[in-house]
């Protein structure tokens, strides 16, 4: 947020000394008889000489015009002590039984995070995947896009991508020996990878292979999902669903197929995302049945359902919709007998908007927003939602967990307190603080404050907008203020703390995120 201000005041200075002019070469285009002009066409080839030179010039001109900000250098010093300043920062953490925990986690020195595995809250870590083993021919940078741990813990699927590409390889790693199992899947994006319960066999879901001839931008259309056999070549993976799969199923070449497996369910869901929608295809067949010839899926609903999140627990089927519930509900039905039309209610529309929810052993984990404060609510199977006591106002981020385990994981953090990870205990009723991710010696400030309010809008709707900023400063309009909102694709700005800030509150000024459009 501060180098928006630094760019913006640049700018400002900068006056008369204007960046390189990039050249105009207009490429007209027909579309139906609508002549469209395009100037700059020839900048998406970045290999033409002059691209990379007015490029080269462009950064020279912005290095130039920042370096000569009077008290920049000092600035910029504090901005990447305090972002700095935390031992590691850990992510994406999956609870396995057991009582071991995989994560990733970033060192300060590092830029990409490395794939860690540890035995108890407080036993000693071991590196399990190494993305430096990954680097190109070229030293391009390995990363760990997502990874799925076997219900046993015996396996890790996860998939590496080289240089920034979003499309990657999958892999398997045998966590016994530390060794990969021989298989390179390509043409894998986030994979949608489900174990089964042999622990040796997963659902996963692959792009197409484009032909001599195709377009390149034909590799995001028609996806597969596969099973596939830990150590057998890909070449033998058995199709389970997507396009000229299953007869009688008509899916859009942009629909992206995966397969659920959720332990202690004798069915399988196959979830189908359609492009950017939200909302969800779904269909479920018996588990022993998919994979083999003639698998019958029934189908559970479509867009018209309006369902954007789905669960399983035995036979019960939850699904979040926003069908006549703009803020979200969540019903129940069987999975071997579904009737959405006669499903039961299991969490009303309220005031809060449901965000998310995780069927667990013991209860339906569901994390509600209610202005910007996040609410984790805990739905016992037969038995009415109760709200879990936090140790803090702010942002609630489930991690995974397998089913079978009781209780809930989860990130924790507000505007004023760092990020932490909690375990929620359901026997004992109490949220415990986890060590897994260590504290920054910025991470819990006193000398700020956070306020929520709610601000009138132009036809008298009320906003909430949250406000932080050093103790005892007279929010009088005179202090300098950072204002940010975004409202666009229900996406929400959940209290998240961001130590760099500080270089901005501790000279005084304010932050104000507004949460428009509902968020």
């Amino acid at each position: 947020m501060i180098r928006i201000l630094l760019i913006l005041a640049a700018a400002i200075i900068a006056g008369d000394n204007a960046p390189p002019v990039a050249p105009v070469r207009p490429v007209t285009d027909d579309y139906f008889g609508n002549k469209i002009v395009d100037p700059y066409r020839y900048m998406e080839n970045l290999g033409d000489p002059a691209v990379r030179a007015w490029i080269k010039a462009q950064a020279d001109y912005t290095r130039k015009t920042l370096d000569s900000l009077p008290g920049r250098a000092a600035l910029l010093a504090e901005i990447t002590k305090y972002g700095n300043s935390a031992p590691a920062v850990v992510s994406d953490v999956w609870r396995a039984p057991g009582d071991r925990y995989f994560y990733m986690k970033i060192l300060p020195q590092e830029n990409l995070a490395k794939l860690y595995v540890r035995q108890g809250l407080d036993g000693k870590e071991t590196l399990l995947i190494d993305t430096d083993k990954f680097k190109g021919p070229h030293g391009e940078p390995a990363a760990i896009n997502s990874y799925v741990p076997s219900h046993d813990g015996r396996y890790v699927a996860y998939i590496v991508s080289l240089a920034g590409h979003e499309i990657g390889n999958l892999h398997v790693l045998d966590t016994a020996t530390g060794a990969d199992t021989g298989e390179t899947i390509d043409r894998v994006w986030d994979g949608d990878v489900s174990w089964r319960p042999d622990n040796h066999s997963f659902f996963f879901t692959r792009m197409q292979k484009l032909g001599p001839n195709a377009s390149p931008l034909e590799l995001e259309e028609n996806s597969i999902a596969y099973l596939h056999i830990v150590g057998q070549s890909a070449d033998t993976d058995v199709p389970v669903f997507g396009t000229g799969v299953n007869p009688g199923i008509a899916l859009d070449p942009i629909d992206s197929p995966g397969i659920a497996v959720v332990p202690g369910s004798d069915f399988a869901l196959a979830v189908i995302s359609r492009g950017t929608q939200s909302e969800l295809y779904i269909y479920a067949a018996p588990l022993a049945s998919v994979g083999r010839p003639g698998t019958t899926w029934t189908k559970i609903c479509d867009a018209d359902a309006d369902v954007t999140d789905v669960d399983l627990h035995g036979d019960d089927l939850f699904l979040m919709t926003h069908l006549d519930a703009s803020r979200y509900k969540i019903i129940k039905t069987s999975v071997s007998h579904p009737d959405l039309a006669n499903a039961q209610v299991n969490v009303p529309e309220s005031q809060g908007v449901l965000k998310g929810m995780s069927a667990v052993a013991d209860a339906l984990y569901v994390v509600e927003l209610d202005g910007a404060v996040t609410h984790l609510v805990r739905v016992p199977y037969g038995s009415s939602p109760q709200i879990v006591k936090l140790p803090f106002d702010g942002s609630v981020d489930l991690c995974d967990s397998e089913p079978t385990l009781a209780g809930a994981m989860f990130v924790g953090e507000s505007w004023i307190q760092g990020p932490q990870i909690y375990l929620y205990d359901p026997s004992s009723d109490q949220v415990q603080q986890t060590d897994l991710r260590p504290a920054g010696p910025f991470d819990h400030p006193d000398d700020l404050v956070s306020e929520e309010v709610n601000v009138p809008s132009y036809d008298d709707t009320l906003v909430p907008l949250s406000i932080i900023h050093q103790k005892n400063i007279p929010l009088d309009g005179n202090r300098p203020t950072f204002i940010f909102a975004y409202g666009a694709y229900g996406i929400t700005m959940d209290p998240a703390f961001g130590p760099r800030s500080l270089a901005w509150l501790r000279r005084g000024g304010v932050m104000a995120i507004a949460h428009v459009r509902g968020g």
